[in-house]
């Protein structure tokens, strides 16, 4: 249901994409991956360097209270997350997986727009460019070791 859904809303090429190097690779090597770019400084200077704003939240509960508070076209290119995991660049690829995983996306034009829930409450809302998923993908993987498989 889902590859079927999600080729009609994101076409063959991105949704393999997605499914692979999203998805999957957050299953099978990331979720319990260590050594993510823990300072975040090339993910910093990629959404720098393409106009895309960045607010983490320390909690799901103050995620939830301030993202709605944001207004539509207020902010054109954005990632306002709650930061759940030991770098900002983990918790990103965690709710875009979320995102994609449970069919919580749309496109506006040129635009992909994300939403995260977890128990009913936005974690993570985000607007930015679909030529930019693929390269923000592979700045959020920098240094990451994947989990050993046992």
């Amino acid at each position: 249901m889902w590859m079927t859904e999600t080729k009609q809303k994101l076409g063959i090429e991105l949704s393999d994409y997605v499914y692979n190097e999203i998805m999957l690779r957050w299953e099978w090597d990331l979720s319990g991956a260590s050594g993510f770019d823990v300072r975040n400084s090339q993910l910093l200077e990629f959404l720098s360097s393409s106009g895309i704003g960045l607010v983490s939240y320390k909690s799901d509960k103050e995620a939830n209270q301030e993202i709605p508070s944001h207004k539509k076209g207020e902010r054109d290119l954005f990632i306002d997350f709650s930061d759940r995991k030991s770098s900002q660049a983990q918790s990103i690829f965690y709710h875009l997986r979320n995102c994609f995983a449970h069919g919580r996306f749309k496109f506006d034009g040129a635009f992909l727009e994300l939403e995260d829930m977890n128990q009913n409450k936005l974690t993570m809302r985000a607007r930015f460019r679909v030529y930019h998923l693929k390269p923000l993908i592979a700045v959020l993987q920098v240094g990451a070791k994947p989990k050993v498989q046992e």
